[in-house]
């Protein structure tokens, strides 16, 4: 599963959204939108969550690259 987004004010939205996400599946990478200065720590804060597995930094230009090298089953 493969979801992504900048996650600039995590709730508890987003929470549902990811664990949604994850039970449609082995396993979650999530995508993290923003700058250089701000995506990093969110990723942190994303990696921490338990159900998730993986998080990766996306570039400007978005995920398409990272989605055609994972190929996931699913995009949330």
């Amino acid at each position: 599963m493969f979801t992504s987004g900048s996650f600039d004010s995590l709730n508890v939205h987003h929470l549902r959204a990811l664990q949604h996400a994850r039970a449609q599946g082995e396993l979650l990478v999530v995508g993290v939108n923003g700058d250089a200065a701000t995506a990093p720590q969110r990723a942190e804060m994303l990696a921490a969550l338990r159900f998730v597995d993986y998080v990766t930094l996306l570039p400007e230009r978005g995920a398409a690259k990272v989605i055609r090298r994972l190929r996931p089953t699913l995009i949330v």
